[in-house]
């Protein structure tokens, strides 16, 4: 007779393991769709520049229209025009540059990125190509005298060290 306390817990579920291992082929798809990511972030910010500067420029041809009419006929209602004019022109100039600050920034960011995406594949291939070293000189190890196996564990040493270090 089973009580309920004698019941047998489930079983947990697996930990997830963040050390998952990718292929050359899965790591070169991510790669490229982060790059494809990123790229289209900072076109989008490049748009939002490029239409900045369609406003100001109409916003410019207004200013330049109520400044005519305001010359012509100078009346409170065509000066109170050409003023607003003025102001929405500067203030069209003002998202202009905002626009242009943001967009660089996003360039550059990306340019970063992606700098840094390659870097990191390079390293993780570097690793992988080392630890096939490592795998096939072991393998080979009863081969080599010993003093030129204490070179070779050194060198090893540092090249991964220079790696972890290079990120």
């Amino acid at each position: 007779m089973m009580s309920f306390f004698s019941r047998p817990k489930a079983a947990p579920a697996p930990a997830a393991n963040g050390n998952r291992k990718f292929n050359q082929g899965q790591l070169n798809a991510a790669s490229a769709n982060l790059k494809t990511a990123l790229n289209k972030i900072a076109n989008q910010h490049v748009l939002k520049y490029a239409n900045a500067i369609r406003v100001k420029a109409k916003a410019n041809a207004n200013s330049a229209r109520a400044a005519a009419n305001a010359a012509a006929a100078p009346t409170p209602t065509n000066v109170a025009k050409l003023n607003n004019a003025n102001k929405q022109a500067a203030k069209a100039q003002q998202n202009v540059n905002e626009a242009e600050r943001a967009a660089a920034a996003v360039v550059n960011a990306v340019n970063a990125a992606t700098l840094n995406v390659n870097k990191l594949i390079e390293n993780i291939n570097t690793t992988n190509n080392l630890n096939k070293f490592v795998i096939n000189r072991k393998n080979n190890m009863n081969k080599v005298p010993a003093t030129r196996k204490n070179n070779v564990n050194v060198a090893i040493a540092r090249k991964r060290a220079a790696l972890l270090g290079g990120i």
